[in-house]
C-alpha cells in the first residue's frame, strides 16, 4: 500500500469521527412551525460518547476480520452485502443477537452517508438475529426473566 493511502480502519474511523455530535440537542424543528418536539434519536450524528466508542470498536474488530479473509477490500465502497453477510455469520458463531445487532449498525454508519437514499442494511436482511428480552443472560449464562432483585431468588447469597 503506497505511503500516503489510508486504510479501511482509518477509513472507517475518520467517517465515524465526522459524525460526531456531542453535546447537540437531539430535537428537530418542526417545519413551517416554531415549535421543537423531542426525538429518541439524533439523525445527524452521534451524541454519545459511549456509542462512538462502541461503533468504533465494532468498526476495527470488522476490519481486522476483513483484512485476513478479504484483502482486496481497501475501501469502504468496496464494503459489499455478501462481504457484511459473511461477517456477521461469522459472529453469529460467538456473539450474542445484541453484539450483532451493534456491528450491523456501525457498520451501517460507517459505510452508508445521511445524504444517500438510506439502504442501509437491517439485521433481517442477514438472518434472524432479532434482540430478544428471553435470550439475555448474564455472565454465568444464567437465563434471567427479570432485572429485580428478589429475596426468594437470591436467598442463599443474601443469606
Amino acid at each position: 500500500m503506497a505511503r500516503n493511502k489510508v486504510n479501511l480502519k482509518m477509513q472507517m474511523l475518520q467517517k465515524l469521527d465526522s459524525q460526531a455530535a456531542f453535546g447537540v440537542k437531539k430535537q428537530k424543528e418542526i417545519h413551517g412551525c416554531d415549535k421543537q418536539y423531542n426525538s429518541n434519536r439524533n439523525v445527524n450524528g452521534i451524541a454519545s460518547y459511549k456509542t462512538m466508542e462502541k461503533y468504533k470498536s465494532c468498526c476495527s474488530t470488522f476490519c481486522d476480520w476483513i483484512k485476513s479473509t478479504h484483502p482486496e477490500v481497501r475501501t469502504i465502497d468496496a464494503v459489499t452485502t455478501d462481504v457484511v453477510r459473511e461477517y456477521v455469520e461469522h459472529r453469529a458463531e460467538t456473539c450474542s443477537n445484541w453484539t450483532i445487532s451493534a456491528d450491523v449498525s456501525a457498520l451501517n454508519r460507517a459505510c452508508h452517508s445521511e445524504s444517500e437514499d438510506r439502504n442501509f442494511w437491517k439485521l433481517s436482511d442477514f438472518g434472524d438475529y432479532r434482540r430478544r428480552a428471553e435470550d439475555a443472560v448474564n455472565n454465568r449464562n444464567v437465563r434471567v426473566d427479570n432485572h429485580q432483585n428478589h429475596l426468594e431468588r437470591n436467598a442463599d447469597a443474601i443469606l
